[in-house]
């Protein structure tokens, strides 16, 4: 029962949104039995409102809600303005209070003077399930302090010290100085701060008795791993308003606010990882300037500023008007097509610093067409005189848009610079295939026979296409390589339709789909499996022989598939060619042993985080300087969990720094010497290798085949070891570069692409047509193939493989182990053996035969030679086979060598 003295003077206010768990709970055990409670919903789902709603009419507390969501700060002002009582005080809807009555009864008495500003509970403790209550904040320090003296030392500060929890504050005083809905995680800073400005000679009482207590847990609105950019901001500006206050009593330059605001977004950026580009995003602002958007978190911080621009409080009044300025500016602006447009007339009228300046701000991803921006940049970088810039940028337009008239005729132009004669033929070509009649009379130049120019077509599923756009754009002066993302059968018909070789990205679907069909008979098939697909069952339905190449980027994957498809490299060629690193997107920084350690990825069990933070914490018993810098996000909510319990468990919560996925990995290893990888399993590691391109020591998690891919002196079995190898001296920056650039270059991964590329055209072409069975010595049925036996008509030897056929054609194509050349059965053999099971006249179409076969094999699954193969455990396996065709052709196989005598 709450006293009645303290119920009509005093409310305390729960602002909730969405969570009310804790509230629900607290409430059920007693923990609010002696407190005047009001629950303030800021606009809940239905469900959650009668949730609520029902607990506050069982329990005899008073409940009140928003018409829509406006953050903390306006549902705690709406129940200021609704509660009706001389004062208020604020708590979070996961916290309660203890001894409140008595606090309550002192903290009234003491409210009632004047010159109180308002009065604060002694005490701040952390609440986490399973330890013993810990003090974060003790107030009883701010006791007799004056509005001027807080309003300083929380400027100065920087630290709120949730000053604001179950503080007893006037509420006639209070309602002018709520903040906006934008300032959802810094709401009590600005209104403590304008308390304190209002009345800066009044001051601060703090009771003898009362506890706030505060739970940590993951959802917690001020917990480390919900930090994003839009708290970075309002928590760099809330600094800003109290600076702004400040300087109402006190002579402070604009200089010193900026410089506590930039050491804030310092600290904020140290334990958070967001704070310093949307600083330099504010500095902009401020200024008058246009801000650097070349990061994410800039470009964040950027929108969110724009976007909110009209609740900015009223001390931001400069930045705001010169943020409207510039939204005003920016609207009446031209678009980026026509910046881009202006950039280009800028070129064509000899301006060159003007088109630097338009097109400086464009990124191809604000744009439609890319290929344009790309051509007009490398334009800039040839006026420049840097050609190497140059193709690159021309190159990568072609990658967006493979017919670009105008990459295709300034790559044309360099290589011919360059004295490359041949490629710019080549380019020249493309260019005359991809004009319109008039377009080619204005052109003034024929297609030159006689020029090499390969179709290489890319085929990826739509979302998977991160390993490709550097391997296409250093390809394209060589080969006609096109990126096609496919979602449909059609979408792989129409990539095929145009290749020469067709080159699927992953062992998945299009694969699988394609080499099942009569297309794969005319064209060179490679096949690039990765890392996942090679756990999968999907190698397993890639109907191997029509494939001319497997590729794997590490060797012991080609050896995991083996063992599920034994005879897998007579079906194909299997070869390894590693990953390639563009070395030219990562500069080199020789650096000494530090503090300051990477871990970058997708968080999920197979990266094994966890082991970091066991490395990380015997580190911290060394030094407590180390830091673990995490770039990348989770993807297993246990896990995050687990990683957010351990952090607090092992004391690490100022020594682990949690970042947004960085887009630009090279900018983010900048201060970093140490890159750190704890994976269970990877085929390669790019992280790993373009740390060490920047000059960052690995230290690496012997997993599984990791020595064949990382030198010994890079990897560790043991959490010691791992300490060992990051507090050791040896330390060599330019050793580690030179690794990457001697095994897992890209200009190395494109040298072999391109000639495994070129082999496959030529055998595909017929300059090297596989060698023709015309006898066959034996066959023996299998589940859908039958396994035919003969000698290599090259030399030979004595080889096994399983015929396979498509729309009736024999397509099955293998290797000799012994001299390597391709082998098929021809198709008069073919012929034989399916008039022989017929029983019929010789037929010109062997397509029809083979749908006469299909015919009188109705019954297949019935003939007694197969009953043996066909039964497994008591599962009739002829009712899982996937394809009819093949089974009849197995049939028509069996029947012809019941009547030939073995050679």
């Amino acid at each position: 029962m709450v006293p009645e003295n303290i119920a009509s003077r005093l409310t305390v206010i729960v602002h909730t949104y969405e969570r009310p768990n804790f509230l629900e709970s607290d409430v059920r055990q007693g923990r609010w039995s002696e407190i005047p409670l009001l629950i303030a919903d800021d606009a809940s789902s239905a469900q959650v409102q009668i949730r609520l709603q029902s607990l506050a009419e069982e329990f005899d507390l008073r409940f009140t809600s928003r018409p829509e969501n406006g953050g903390p700060a306006q549902a705690a002002l709406h129940g200021v303005e609704f509660c009706g009582t001389e004062f208020f005080a604020l708590c979070g809807d996961d916290d309660y209070l203890k001894d409140f009555p008595a606090f309550a009864g002192e903290a009234l008495a003491l409210a009632d003077d004047p010159d109180t500003l308002f009065v604060a509970m002694p005490e701040v403790r952390f609440l986490v399930e399973g330890r013993p209550e810990s003090v974060q904040f003790n107030r009883r320090a701010f006791e007799g302090t004056r509005g001027r003296e807080l309003l300083r030392e929380l400027v100065f500060g920087g630290e709120m010290r949730a000053l604001q929890a179950g503080t007893v504050i006037r509420s006639a005083e209070a309602r002018p100085h709520f903040a906006s809905s934008l300032f959802r995680t810094s709401e009590d800073f600005i209104l403590i701060c304008r308390l304190c400005a209002e009345r800066p000679d009044a001051v601060v009482r703090v009771p003898e008795k009362g506890v706030y207590l505060r739970r940590e847990h993951d959802a917690s609105l001020s917990h480390r791993s919900n930090m994003s950019t839009e708290r970075a901001v309002t928590n760099l500006l809330a600094l800003l308003v109290g600076g702004r206050l400040l300087q109402t009593h006190d002579a402070i330059e604009d200089s010193v606010i900026l410089g506590l605001i930039r050491q804030r977004a310092q600290v904020i950026t140290t334990v958070y990882g967001s704070g310093i580009h949307s600083l330099r995003v504010i500095e902009a602002f401020l200024d008058g300037r246009d801000p650097d958007l070349s990061t994410k978190e800039a470009r964040e911080a950027c929108e969110y500023l724009i976007s909110n621009c009209d609740q900015l409080p009223r001390e931001l009044v400069r930045l705001k008007a010169n943020i409207s300025s510039r939204v005003a500016e920016t609207t009446s602006e031209a678009s980026p097509g026509e910046r881009l447009a202006g950039a280009l007339h800028a070129l064509n009228s000899g301006d060159l610093e003007q088109a630097r300046a338009l097109a400086g701000a464009l990124r191809a991803a604000d744009l439609e067409k890319p290929a344009v921006l790309l051509a007009l940049k490398g334009q800039l970088a040839w006026q420049d005189n840097q050609p190497d810039q140059t193709v690159r940028l021309l190159s990568e337009g072609l990658v967006h848009d493979p017919e670009h008239a105008e990459c295709l005729h300034m790559l044309a132009q360099v290589a011919t610079a360059a004295g490359s004669e041949e490629v710019a033929a080549r380019l020249r070509n493309r260019l005359w295939m991809s004009q319109s009649l008039d377009e080619r009379v204005a052109l003034g130049t024929g297609y030159q026979d006689g020029v090499p120019d390969l179709k290489l077509a890319f085929i990826v599923s739509k979302g998977l296409d991160q390993f490709l756009t550097d391997l296409i754009r250093e390809l394209l002066p060589h080969v006609d390589a096109r990126r096609f993302v496919v979602e449909t059968q059609d979408d792989i018909l129409k990539a095929t339709a145009w290749a020469d070789v067709a080159w699927f990205e992953w062992c998945n679907d299009p694969i699988i789909w394609a080499s099942r069909q009569d297309i794969s008979r005319h064209k060179g098939v490679i096949c690039r499996l990765h890392r996942y697909e090679a756990f999968s069952d999907m190698p397993l339905k890639v109907q191997w022989e029509q494939v001319d190449a497997l590729i794997v980027v590490a060797p012991h994957l080609a050896e995991i598939v083996s063992d599920a498809l034994p005879g897998l490299r007579q079906r194909t060629h299997v070869t390894h060619i590693p990953n390639g690193v563009d070395m030219a997107r990562y500069e080199l920084v020789e650096r000494e042993p530090g503090f300051d350690i990477a871990l970058i990825g997708y968080l999920h069990g197979r990266k094994n985080p966890q082991m970091a933070l066991q490395i990380l914490h015997r580190l911290l018993k060394k030094d407590t300087r180390y830091r673990l810098h995490v770039a990348g996000k989770f993807q297993d909510p246990v896990l995050k969990l687990y990683w957010s319990h351990q952090t607090v468990r092992l004391g690490l919560q100022d020594n682990v720094v949690m970042y947004e996925w960085q887009d630009d990995i090279a900018s983010f290893l900048a201060d970093k010497q140490y890159l750190l990888s704890t994976s269970v399993h990877e085929s390669f590691g790019y992280s790993i290798a373009e740390g060490m391109a920047r000059g960052i020591k690995p230290v690496v998690h012997n997993f599984a085949f990791a020595g064949e891919i990382w030198a010994e002196e890079m990897l560790f079995d043991s959490i010691e070891e791992a300490v060992e190898m990051i507090t050791s001296p040896a330390y060599t920056s330019r050793a580690y570069r030179d690794f990457v650039q001697e095994h897992y270059s890209l200009d190395g991964q494109v040298e072999q692409v391109r000639a495994l590329v070129e082999t496959v055209s030529r055998e595909v072409s017929g300059d090297q047509p596989p060698l023709e069975v015309t006898q066959i010595m034996g066959l023996g049925p299998r589940m859908v193939n039958a396994v035919v036996t003969c000698r290599c008509p090259g030399c030979q030897q004595l080889m096994d493989f399983q015929q396979q056929t498509i729309s009736g054609h024999p397509v099955a194509r293998e290797r000799c182990a012994q001299c390597g050349e391709k082998v098929q059965v021809g198709p008069e053999a073919y012929r034989e053996a399916l008039e022989g099971y017929a029983n019929t006249h010789p037929a010109e179409d062997l397509k029809a035969l083979t749908r006469e076969v299909g015919r009188l094999a109705s019954t297949w699954s019935q003939n007694p030679d197969w009953k043996p193969v066909l039964s497994y455990d008591g599962l009739d396996l002829a009712k899982h086979m996937e394809f009819e065709l093949l089974p009849h052709l197995v049939q028509a196989w069996i029947a012809a060598a019941q009547r030939r005598e073995p050679a």
